[in-house]
Order: structure tokens, then sequence, then C-alpha cells
């Protein structure tokens, strides 16, 4: 059964984000319907980093216009939702390209981000608005409760990372920090299932969420595994690139 109407975005979202989303010819065509309807669906703020040598750095550097035009663009949404009688209090959802783009809001000094919750807070709006940080990556992509990775003994790593590339762990004593490179980390036993799990574990919250999620992955140095009764999906990774 086709489900063509929904309540959760305007029309105009959807009519965007459908003729992205349809040009994947895998996708079920079908046309949504939404009551809601909203004008100006995309608004672009643009702003410069540089600023003139003679005049005073601002703080936080080039990040202060980062900041100026987030908090603009903050400004324009609740404008927005006052016209529209919707609630005094604003979530808006911020996403950039990389994890680092968070932190360089930041410098500004109108912002401040906590990476485990991925929670942005505005000194100029405070309660008014609740903000939360994705990477462009976090926020779409395939998901599912377990993940399957075979063929972990054929994992590669550029460059000399095998080698040169150290993780550090501490036993609690004195003088008790230890050091292991990825090559003698894979050569212990079940080698490849420690290597995968550090490098995703890094990944992942820093919290019993993370230790929750890593519990859901399994991996395996062949390409057989247990796991064939639950029919899972094959995900070609080179396809993702």
């Amino acid at each position: 059964m086709k489900i063509t109407r929904t309540y959760r975005n305007a029309q105009e979202i959807i009519d965007i984000a459908g003729a992205f989303v349809q040009q994947n010819s895998a996708q079920i065509k079908k046309a949504l319907i939404s009551p809601k309807r909203i004008t100006n669906p995309v608004i672009i703020h643009t702003y410069a980093e540089t600023f003139k040598k003679e005049a005073e750095r601002p703080e936080g550097g080039k990040y202060f216009y980062l900041g100026e035009a987030v908090n603009k663009a903050i400004g324009d949404i609740m404008e927005y939702n006052a016209a529209e009688g919707k609630s005094r209090v604003a979530s808006i959802l911020l996403i950039g390209r990389y994890g680092f783009d968070a932190r360089n809001l930041c410098y500004s000094k109108e912002f401040n981000y906590d990476e485990k919750s991925g929670k942005v807070y505005s000194a100029q709006y405070g309660k008014q608005v609740k903000l939360q940080f994705l990477t462009a990556h976090s926020s779409k992509g395939l998901s599912a409760d377990n993940v399957i990775i075979i063929n972990a003994d054929k994992v590669k790593m550029t460059g000399n990372k095998w080698t040169d590339k150290v993780y550090l762990s501490y036993t609690g004593y004195p003088g008790g920090q230890r050091e292991m490179t990825p090559a003698r980390l894979q050569a212990k036993p079940n080698g490849d299932d420690r290597l995968l799990r550090k490098v995703v574990k890094g990944m992942l919250p820093k919290n019993k969420l993370g230790a929750k999620l890593l519990s859901n992955m399994y991996v395996y140095a062949g390409s057989e595994h247990k796991h064939d009764a639950q029919n899972p999906k094959s995900i070609d990774i080179n396809l993702l690139k």
C-alpha cells in the first residue's frame, strides 16, 4: 500500500525533497500530498570570512561571521514562527559538512557545543531555541539494528598507518601507559575483530549508548557468518563511496 498523504512537512518541502529523491530510479514513484503550506521553503544566507586588515579583529576571528550568519538565520526562523502562530520555542537542526563545523561555530563565542549529545546552545537566544548539530553523513543514510562485517582480514590502511598510528591505553597504575599499533593489534588472537571495534568505537558516543551500539556489530575474518537465518541485507561499501 502506498502512503500518499503526510502531515509531517509542508508541501513545498516535500516537492523539493521528492524531486531530488526521485532521481534515483530504484525509488518507488509516488507523489506525497500535505495540507501544510510554507512560504520561502529555502532561504540562502551568505557570509564572508574575511575582514579588513586595518579593522579591529572581531572576537573569534573569521568564525565571528559564521556565528553572525547563523544567528541571523535563527532570528528569521523565530520571526516566521511568530507570524504563523507557532510555538515560541523553535527546534532547529544544524547540518555541517564536517564534525568540526560545530566547534568552529563556537569560536564565534555566540554558541556552545556539547559533542556527546550533539546539542548546540545559543548565547543570544538561550532557551528560545533547541539546536541540534549533525554532519551531512550522520543525518541521512542507511540504518539497521545490527551490522555484520565480513572479510575483516582484508582490511587495508593507507600510507604507513599500520605501523605509525598508535592507540594508547592505561592500566590505571603509575607508568601504566601502553601503546599499540594497528599491525600489532591485528596480529593478536581475534585481532581483526579487536581492530575494527577499536576503529568503530572512536566514531560512537562515549557513553552507554555507544557501548550498546557497538554490541550490535558482528565481525568475521572470512566471508562466512552464522546469521543467515536473519536474512541480512548485503551492502557493498565500494558502492557507497
